[in-house]
């Protein structure tokens, strides 16, 4: 037992927001410190005292420790401030009544006229709704009900039944709450409007199994009973497109000479990572580079890719890896809505083009210790046994997460020779044809680039995947295989890895015959994937494409 009231340095806490109020009263009625707490949630004393004081809103990662310490009884929403604008003569009341934000990533909210309330499906579209800003009180306290049958679409948005979330419950409702309260600027949209990223829960509050969020949140908490936090960093490929089709109505990268098309196509310059191809789309790309800095995103690099109008982003490593995959959909969306204000389409589809390089989500992730110290940096990476493990367990787990790295039908078309794609769940050092790299440079950066996943792939399911995988391995101390040497893309690798499934069939009997993952990202959430994405396949088995015809129609 500590003392009565808990305190800082000896003077009584201010009660500061509601969710403050209420984690004070944990406080007191549970006797502990501050410092005594903070050590319980894994926080530190200064976090903890500025989320009492509501100089600041804690962010996911915080939110959930401060409920597992609590043992639930606060919750997130106690933690939210009903009121995000400062009363006057409150700090940062001057700025926001001037419309300056007082840090990146927030609004002036009293001038909000609309908020989009973002609640990511299993393919991670952004559905949801509208409010006016002056509900945005409301929403924080309370969230909204939408119908849980949102995890049961498809990519094109449509049913698929025999889930148990449609008819079969009467299509019924579910509360959703906001993830940590925060309202993200929209920089497409202008100076008043904002988003807010959501959960769905079930009626007694607990996590739904079948929103990704809390998938991720599954395996991220499994670390964290075993002592292990993460940094993680995602790096995405995509294409701007001219907004104009080619004769045949297909899509055309922009920058593409003029009346370059079909098989034509192969003989273009690429002209990878040349200056002159950002120089052509500098407007659009500043304005993407301007809505992450408003979005509280950092861009660690772009450069143009192995295609014209493909290009790469690195975003920058964050030590909670829920705001790694918040910020690749973030990005996604932020790319597609600025690419339409500046006439283009942008798309993270696998393969768009049959002549052209594949677009990819690269994760790169290590674990760190209690005291935050990066455990794959002892050594070198030959003799590191953690990153040893981590390797072999994420490549035993890579052929039951291939439908998740490839989620649709396209997907499984970036994969091939001389693609830079690997083929089998194998891993190297410095090599960009495996499954899992170790690149190079310093000790203190050693980690494992996952280099499997497509670019339209859900970042929440790839980094719980990641992540279960590196866990498998460590808790069961598994061994590697021998390093690959050379081109593993090629199809020949020595070192005996097992090759991966590259057709949706075969990936999809792979999750249906998992063993491991499932228990990680919860087995009623894996039974839904699988059911839906195979719906969906049955959908475009169904279809009939312009090829067939090309092919058959005048010979047989």
């Amino acid at each position: 037992p500590g003392p009565a009231a808990a305190t800082v340095s000896g003077a009584p806490l201010s009660p500061g927001t509601p969710g403050a109020m209420k984690l004070d009263a944990y406080l007191r009625a549970s006797g502990l410190s501050i410092t005594a707490f903070a050590q319980q949630a894994g926080l530190s004393e200064a976090a903890i005292s500025r989320y009492l004081s509501g100089k600041r809103s804690p962010r996911a990662d915080a939110i959930r420790r401060i409920v597992r310490a609590t043992r639930g009884r606060v919750q997130p929403e106690d933690l939210l401030p009903l009121l995000a604008v400062p009363q006057p003569g409150q700090p940062g009341a001057a700025d926001r009544a001037a419309g300056r934000p007082g840090r990146p990533g927030l609004l002036p909210e009293v001038a909000l006229e609309s908020v989009d309330l973002v609640l990511p499906d299993l393919m991670a579209i952004a559905r949801g709704k509208r409010i006016p800003g002056r509900d945005l009180a409301q929403i924080r306290a309370h969230g909204f009900r939408f119908p849980e049958s949102m995890f049961s679409l498809d990519a094109m948005g449509r049913n698929v039944f025999g889930t148990g979330l449609v008819m079969e419950t009467g299509d019924q409702d579910r509360p959703v709450m906001p993830v940590n309260g925060q309202v993200i600027p929209v920089p497409w949209g202008g100076d008043r409007r904002g988003l807010m990223l959501m959960t769905m829960r079930q009626e007694d509050g607990s996590p739904h199994f079948a929103d990704p969020r809390n998938a991720l949140a599954r395996v991220v908490d499994r670390l964290a009973a075993d002592g292990f936090g993460a940094s993680v960093a995602v790096e995405l490929e995509f294409y701007l497109l001219n907004r104009e089709r080619d004769c045949a109505g297909r899509p055309q990268p922009a920058g593409l000479p003029p009346g370059i098309q079909g098989e034509e196509a192969g003989s273009t310059q690429i002209q990878a990572a040349a200056l002159h191809r950002l120089e052509a789309f500098d407007p659009v790309l500043t304005a993407i580079a301007r809505g992450c800095d408003a979005m509280d995103m950092v861009v660690e690099s772009l450069c143009a890719e192995y295609a014209p109008g493909q290009f790469e982003v690195n975003l920058r490593y964050v030590t909670d890896p829920m705001r790694a995959a918040d910020e690749a959909l973030l990005f996604r969306h932020l790319v597609r809505e600025t690419a339409r204000r500046h006439g283009l389409q942008a798309s993270f589809m696998s393969k768009p083009f049959g002549a052209w390089s594949g677009s990819g989500m690269h994760v790169h992730a290590n674990l760190v210790d209690g005291q935050g110290r990066n455990i794959f940096a002892r050594g070198d990476a030959a003799t590191n046994r953690p990153l040893g493990h981590a390797i072999a367990g994420t490549a035993a787990t890579m052929a039951e997460g291939m439908a998740i790295f490839a989620a649709t039908a396209n997907a499984y078309r970036r994969f091939g020779p001389g693609s830079y794609v690997p083929v089998s769940a194998c891993w190297g050092v410095d090599n960009r044809t495996v499954a899992l790299r170790i690149p190079g440079g310093p000790a203190r950066a050693r980690r494992i680039e996952h280099r499997v996943a497509g670019a339209e792939a859900n970042p929440y399911l790839v980094v719980a995947a990641v992540l279960a995988g590196m866990h498998h391995g460590i808790a069961g101390r598994l061994t590697p295989a021998a390093p690959a040497r050379g081109d593993a893309a090629a199809g020949n690798d020595a070192t005996g890895a097992p090759l991966l499934p590259l057709d949706w069939p075969s990936a999809l009997q792979a999750h249906d015959a998992a063993a491991i993952l499932p228990d990680y990202l919860g087995a009623a959430f894996w039974r839904l994937y699988g059911h839906v994405r195979r719906a969906e396949m049955a959908r475009s088995q169904a279809m009939v494409p312009d090829t067939d015809y090309q092919l058959y129609l005048d010979a047989l």
